[in-house]
């Protein structure tokens, strides 16, 4: 008896379809992930504008109208690859982000403290433009 081994045809092409059906699920996932890895760059620049801001609130109590009020760089200073400026207008930290697929902003808006209004209690984090699948979790 001689016996064959190794794979037949078909068997070849059930794995190499398994295969395009995982890649299919997979590579879209993936670009989701690394995009909102991006926007994630975006939120850590404009976390650094956090302390200049609430600082000229506890000192001024008002929010300060532009970078140059907070005593920070202009907003093109803070440019990284996918950050193209972070600007603070009327107190609000906003961070323009090209990422490869989409253009967007982050907001980051002081919330005052009502039991100390010369505070900032928190920050929260907002978008009008870019979609939910690529805005940190923290943002949504």
């Amino acid at each position: 008896m001689n016996k064959s081994t190794g794979f037949t045809f078909i068997e070849l092409l059930i794995v190499i379809w398994i295969i395009a059906v995982l890649a299919a699920v997979a590579i879209p996932a993936y670009s989701d992930y690394l995009e909102r890895a991006r926007a994630i760059e975006g939120l850590i620049l404009g976390q650094v504008l956090k302390r200049p801001v609430s600082e000229y609130y506890q000192y001024h109590g008002r929010l300060p109208a532009d970078n140059q009020a907070a005593g920070t760089h202009t907003p093109e200073h803070w440019r990284s690859q996918y950050v193209q400026s972070i600007a603070i207008v009327k107190g609000q930290i906003r961070v323009n982000l090209q990422l490869v697929n989409i253009q967007g902003q982050l907001h980051l808006s002081p919330q005052i403290n009502p039991h100390d209004p010369l505070q900032i209690s928190a920050w929260h984090c907002t978008s009008a433009d870019l979609p939910m699948q690529y805005l940190p979790a923290t943002c949504q």
